[in-house]
């Protein structure tokens, strides 16, 4: 698919998935400063090359390539070449564990976590293409769940971990009890 010779960006919402942030675009000269999210970034270059900047490493990234970048996880981003062509979902934790839950019909009692954050993967590539499409078209929640929950389930399975957290720790323990004190004592001058 040739690129633009004009950038866009279409930014959307989804309802369908508790308002997930959506994104399609094309970059002709659009540099991302570094910056992380709150949520999950998953997402696929359709065309051109993208060069970005991940965990110290800097990669340049294109067609058949995923990106699969954890909340917190500090990134940028430049054209490379002519420019890219890209589509992108922001899903928060719940969300990705809600999906994940759905497509195994099992409880998830760990948290998702990508660690190779751009792999190669023309196959996994081309079905969140297709995906994405159909969220971007606004077809029906069926067709839509159907796509995204099961390409987002395989690239999980294919590239993803979970790491167990502890139900309770003596950290966890003890910021529990220091929050449970400043509630009881909020009108106090509390010091450290």
């Amino acid at each position: 698919m040739p690129l633009a010779n004009v950038e866009s960006a279409r930014f959307w919402r989804d309802g369908r998935f508790r308002d997930m942030e959506c994104l399609s675009a094309t970059f002709l000269t659009h540099e991302y400063a570094p910056h992380a999210h709150d949520t999950f970034s998953i997402g696929a270059i359709e065309s051109g090359s993208q060069i970005a900047t991940l965990s110290g490493r800097r990669e340049e990234t294109g067609p058949g390539d995923l990106y699969l970048i954890d909340p917190g996880v500090i990134h940028d981003g430049a054209p490379g070449g002519e420019g890219y062509r890209y589509r992108m979902i922001y899903p928060d934790m719940k969300l990705f564990v809600d999906i994940l839950e759905d497509v195994t019909g099992k409880a998830f009692h760990a948290t998702p976590s990508f660690s190779g954050g751009l792999p190669r993967d023309p196959q996994l590539a081309n079905a969140f293409h297709a995906a994405h499409r159909t969220l971007e078209s606004g077809a029906g929640a069926l067709e839509s769940d159907e796509g995204m929950f099961s390409v987002l389930a395989a690239i999980f399975a294919r590239h993803g971990s979970a790491i167990i957290v502890p139900v309770d720790t003596q950290e966890r323990s003890a910021v529990a009890r220091a929050r449970e004190y400043l509630i009881e004592n909020f009108d106090s001058d509390v010091g450290l």
